[in-house]
């Protein structure tokens, strides 16, 4: 079924391109020809670069550099051109018949409403009428905010929520269920699905788009899986690259700037650098190419959250004060047993007795035993020892780069017809949060696209090939350095030990705690060895430590070897997934009068391939899924156009899952004749397939294991005659079996679906006010959640997993938003917006050690007030951002976030006989240190200076 639709498909495509190119060959005895000026329509300044294309075409130009074009075109009069420049405002020209020495005069402003998106239909259509929640970035906004590139810009958007894993991971989100590993957003560039295959969700831009190859961004906000597949649960990025044919010529940019300022881990602040360069060129409007290179340097934040995680509201507890100290970004402390001191103390204190010759029945025996077990904590007491472990910063490589390279060649085959060869290479160094923290290091992504695209219709396929380089964990890293020095056995002994004398000459108990663990590293505070000759604790940066750090890191995890004569693992990640794909699009509206039909189809094939690391797969057997999609859509305006009503349905089938059938439903009524208030409203479904990760995964993470949802690993774990229990507490650090609960019940495993309502209004004021707002309500089925378990073991120890289920209860959530824009006289504007989310209900029964991980703040508002000409070429911009504390749950930890509030402002300066932009700016420029979710790096005042040179040559 799934070949022979897109068979079917593929043969309406190549019999529409034989109907267009005929079609053109007709034409093509009578050209039309239009030459003109473009000027500005106050400096009565000739605009160079100004775009000019056919409606409904693809044919177009641009101007010179003294503002002239020449347009000639097979289509036959009369049609419209089109004349769009950024910051001005876009006009229309209906010919009739072929001209010379036209005029046109743009009007330099700024335009509420008034922007195009194709993002919420899949054509184009006006901002104001769009049938859902789209919010959108084009060049200017992108030119003037004062972030340090476009992709942090998204976070002044209405009701975006931004992780920080890193200075160049960041992970967008919107209404909730935020997390490190965001599978609910999907991000697409130039149509093709940004998500490395075995990461499953956007590594943010790290291998992502040039920003100065960048045409627009727009963010369809929450369920968007109708039109643009499963995994849009919470919404779809869209972006958009420049054509070579309507933005050819020159660009460069360089940004340096300072990071680290006040930081208590740095005598001196850091750099960061940032390179673009891009060149474009058009032949004689037929043949275009361009090539893109970007480059970003720095040293990364720092993750400095010394915390205790089994208490974390205790801010006094360290190692000297709880000897089971885990710290939240210390690693290789996660190693911990329960330890009964005073039953041990029973049998040190009779051996020290046996050793001074006094024994059972002799006088006083009773009384010198009992003295020598009361220096011990009471027998009732388990107390937990974890081992000495070692900061994030001695771990991860914190050299963070990114390095994008990409090339494209367009051949417009005729005014209908355009082929586009597209390759692109991104690779990067960050660190980011799942299970553990992971350092990538020199993480890459290749992306190939052939595609044939037409005003109407595409037909593209893609390829995109991830290589997880050097990547490792850093927690299981710390674990095994440990080990390889001395085994956990041996150091428990040694513990003790040390515990023994220090309590019996006469130590207090933390103070006796504290010699325990100098005793077992062999190193005093100071770093100091203790007893010479014998293995001691590797201190980071020495010699040893980075000998034994090699060996770990540069072998994968499932590698066992000996060190020191102690069985370590390697702590390396292997990802060389893949993932191809074929999909197809057609709009019918040239056969179907009544309405605007639209079709599609693709068809995906992952090949996930970890060899055998964290994906279960055995070496040279890596996982294919085949992933099938169709859709179809009508939309029909009523009431003299100001009703329009969009009906979707799309058909989804993954071989793990059975089909789904996801349908939206949207309704726009114009209230005014001009349609500048607008109502909207939809109810819509949206799904996502469990993430490769929620599927697959099969990983020791050291003290407890995380395994994927399907079937095939609980059957490995011979679970059902083995059965779990929920634990206590959802950290599995601190949890045990709660026995009360019974043997738990694994639920159905299956895709999360969505059922999403949504109501919302726009409304422009005098081309002054811009008002949108809107409130939505979601109920999710079969939702995606984490579930720790304990297995109770004969021994009495206990194997704790965390796995992946779809819960049978019902999960809901709520939110409204309301932004506003104002335009004031001398181009002045005040932009402000508030968003709240909630989670509504959570039906049903839960079992302890549940995460819904909503992890949302309630209140998140941005306020900004900007002008890019403030006083001739000098402009301006300020964001202030501010949102509530909330709750974090997830796989890595649970903890409170703090409130927080940021300024961001820069200050631009454009020169333009040299095209030449000069920004001054800084995010977070009051350096008040914050983060954005558990266990990620503190953010701090990042300050920067930068020049673009923008179209060159042109």
């Amino acid at each position: 079924m799934k070949k022979h639709l897109l068979y079917y498909m593929a043969q309406v495509l190549l019999l529409s391109l034989q109907l267009f190119t005929h079609h053109s060959f007709l034409q093509a005895q009578t050209a039309t020809v239009v030459r003109g000026k473009i000027i500005d329509a106050q400096s009565q300044e000739a605009l160079i670069g100004v775009n000019i294309s056919i409606k409904d075409k693809i044919i177009g130009t641009v101007t010179d550099q003294d503002g002239n074009f020449s347009l000639s075109t097979q289509v036959s009069p009369p049609f419209t051109l089109i004349f769009s420049y950024v910051g001005y405002a876009r006009q229309e020209m209906e010919i009739l018949q072929s001209q010379s020495n036209i005029e046109i005069k743009l009007v330099a402003e700024a335009i509420l409403g008034q922007e195009i998106i194709i993002s919420a239909s899949r054509y184009e259509e006006n901002y104001l009428e769009s049938a859902v929640t789209v919010e959108k970035l084009d060049i200017l906004d992108i030119q003037q905010s004062p972030a340090p590139n476009f992709y942090e810009s998204l976070r002044n958007l209405k009701g975006v929520d931004m992780g920080t894993q890193s200075l160049i991971f960041t992970t967008p989100n919107t209404r909730g269920f935020n997390g490190n590993t965001n599978f609910r957003v999907t991000q697409i560039i130039d149509g093709v699905d940004n998500a490395p295959p075995g990461l499953n969700f956007p590594a943010g831009n790290i291998v992502g788009i040039s920003q100065l190859d960048l045409e627009s961004v727009e963010l369809l906000v929450g369920a968007s899986s109708a039109l643009y597949g499963p995994g849009g649960v919470n919404g779809t990025i869209l972006m958009n690259s420049k054509s070579p044919f309507e933005y050819p010529g020159l660009s460069a940019s360089v940004q340096t700037g300072l990071m680290h300022v006040g930081a208590d881990y740095r005598d001196t602040p850091g750099g960061m650098y940032d390179v673009n360069v891009r060149y474009a060129k058009s032949f004689n409007n037929k043949f275009a190419f361009k090539v893109n290179a970007s480059y970003i340097s720095a040293l990364d934040w720092h993750s400095r959250d010394f915390r205790d995680k089994t208490d974390l509201k205790d801010g006094n507890l360290n190692r000297q004060t709880n000897p089971g100290y885990d710290g939240v970004n210390t690693y290789g402390d996660e190693v911990f047993f329960p330890v009964n001191l005073g039953e041990q103390a029973q049998a040190s204190a009779e051996g020290t007795l046996e050793d001074q010759g006094v024994f059972p029945g002799d006088p006083g025996y009773d009384e010198a035993l009992q003295d020598i077990i009361d220096l011990f904590p009471t027998a009732e007491e388990d107390i937990l020892i974890s081992r000495t472990g070692y900061q994030e910063q001695d771990l991860a490589d914190y050299d963070t780069e990114s390095l994008k390279l990409s090339a494209s060649l367009h051949y417009r085959i005729n005014e209908n017809v355009e082929a586009i060869f597209q390759g692109s290479y991104g690779r990067g160094t960050s660190v980011y949060t799942a299970s553990n923290r992971f350092s990538l290091v020199d993480f890459s992504l290749l992306n190939l696209k052939a595609e044939i695209k037409g005003p109407k219709f595409f037909v593209r396929a893609w390829t995109v090939s991830e290589n997880g380089g050097d990547t490792y964990d850093i927690g299981s890293t710390a674990n095994f350095i440990n080990t390889a020095w001395k085994d956990d056995e041996q150091w428990y002994t040694d513990y003790f030990t040390g515990f023994t004398l220090a309590r019996l000459g006469g130590r207090d108990l933390v103070q006796s705690y504290d010699f325990a663990r100098q005793v077992a590293d062999n190193r005093d505070n100071s770093g100091n060895i203790l007893s010479p000759g014998q293995p001691a604790r590797l201190l980071p940066g020495s010699p040893e430590f980075n000998e034994v750090f090699n060996q770990i890191t540069s072998r994968p995890i499932t590698d066992e070897f000996q060190i020191n004569g102690n069985t370590v693992r390697g702590s390396g990640v292997v990802d060389k997934s893949k993932l191809h794909s074929v999909e197809a699009e057609y709009n019918l509206s040239d056969f179907f009068k009544f309405a605007d039909i639209l079709v599609g189809a693709s068809h995906k094939i992952f090949v996930i391939n970890s060899e055998g690391t964290i994906f279960g797969d055995p070496i040279g057997d890596p996982h294919t899924i085949h992933q099938f999609g169709a859709y179809v859509q009508m939309a029909k305006k009523f009431w003299n156009d100001r009703l329009k009503f969009i009906g979707t349905a799309r058909y989804d089938k993954n071989e793990n899952f059975e089909g789904r059938v996801t349908p939206r439903f949207s309704l726009v009524y114009s209230i005014d004749q001009k349609k500048q208030h607008n109502i909207r409203g939809s109810a819509q479904t949206a799904f996502r397939f469990p993430s490769v990760a929620d599927q697959y995964t099969f990983l020791d993470v050291g003290v407890f294991r995380v395994i994927g949802g399907l079937p095939q690993f609980r059957e490995d774990l011979n679970l059902e005659e083995n059965p779990v229990y929920p634990l206590d507490d959802p950290n599995p650090l601190v949890g045990q079996p709660d026995l009360s609960q019974g043997p738990y019940v694994f639920p159905r495993f299956r895709p999360e679906r969505i059922v999403s309502y949504e109501i919302g209004y726009k409304g422009l004021f005098k081309n002054k006010l811009l008002i949108d707002t809107y409130f939505y309500y979601n109920s999710y089925n079969g939702f995606l959640a984490s579930q720790a378990l304990g297995q109770p073991l004969p021994d009495g120890e206990t194997n704790f997993l965390l796995t992946t289920i779809s819960t049978d209860e019902d999960i809901s959530a709520y939110g409204w938003a309301f932004g506003a824009d104002y335009l004031f006289n001398k181009g002045y504007k005040l932009s402000g917006n508030v968003a709240y989310n909630t989670l509504n209900k959570v039906g049903g029964d839960f079992p302890s050690g549940f995460l819904t991980q909503f992890n949302s703040p309630d209140y998140r508002t941005n306020l900004s007030f900007s002008n890019p000409h403030v006083y001739k070429n000098l402009g301006f911009s300020l964001v202030w951002r501010w949102q509530n504390d909330f709750l974090w749950e997830s796989t890595f930890g649970v903890g409170e976030i703090d409130a927080y509030h940021t300024l961001d402002a820069q200050v631009s300066y454009t020169m333009k006989k040299l095209k030449t932009v000069l920004k001054v700016g800084g995010s977070n420029i009051l350096n008040n240190y914050y983060n954005t979710s558990f266990g990620n790096p503190q953010i701090g005042g990042l300050y920067y200076v930068s020049l673009t040179f923008d179209e060159f040559l042109n």
